[in-house]
């Protein structure tokens, strides 16, 4: 007699968030791909301009740099598969494809986090008022991003943890 465990595996997982942009989807696509490009572009320029200009070659541009290189990485983990899932009607992904994306996104953060702390221990932004407007200039973008990030990672836990009643299973 064989013995037969009733199991299942689940390799594809279904995006149901995404149904109810079927009506402007090329139009939510078309906005959000021109997003990932300004992101593309932005970040790419401040690190050719900080790598080739020797006056840009100290500790608050170096981590400026890191910055941008971070963001350049963590975009690349959420915008190619959002822009897909935007562009077709099938919203499905792997089990390994969603824990990489997860992956490449928590990481960014907790880079992005790391480089900041760093950032904050420089103080060299103590010594001089321009040097703390540079200080400025350079961290508090990143500190409302993170916050914001932050924020939809809590409610992304939230959402997992308790769930929705709306949402069709």
């Amino acid at each position: 007699m064989m013995d037969m465990d009733n199991t299942s595996v689940i390799t594809m997982l279904t995006l149901s968030g995404l149904r109810e942009a079927t009506t402007n989807r090329m139009v939510v696509f078309s906005l959000t791909l021109l997003c990932y490009l300004v992101i593309l572009m932005v970040n790419i320029s401040l690190v050719l301009i900080i790598v080739l200009d020797q006056n840009l070659h100290q500790p608050m541009y170096i981590f400026l740099c890191n910055l941008c290189l971070n963001a350049l990485y963590g975009t690349a983990g959420f915008f190619p598969k959002f822009l897909l899932d935007l562009f077709y009607s099938r919203h499905v992904i792997s089990q390994g494809g969603c824990v990489v994306q997860s992956l490449v996104i928590y990481s960014s953060v907790c880079i992005e986090y790391s480089i900041l702390a760093v950032m904050a221990y420089d103080r060299t932004c103590l010594r001089s008022t321009e040097s703390r407007g540079k200080f400025m200039q350079t961290c508090v973008p990143h500190l409302l991003t993170l916050l914001n990030v932050t924020v939809a990672v809590l409610f992304d836990v939230m959402f997992m943890r308790f769930g929705s009643e709306h949402m069709s299973a």
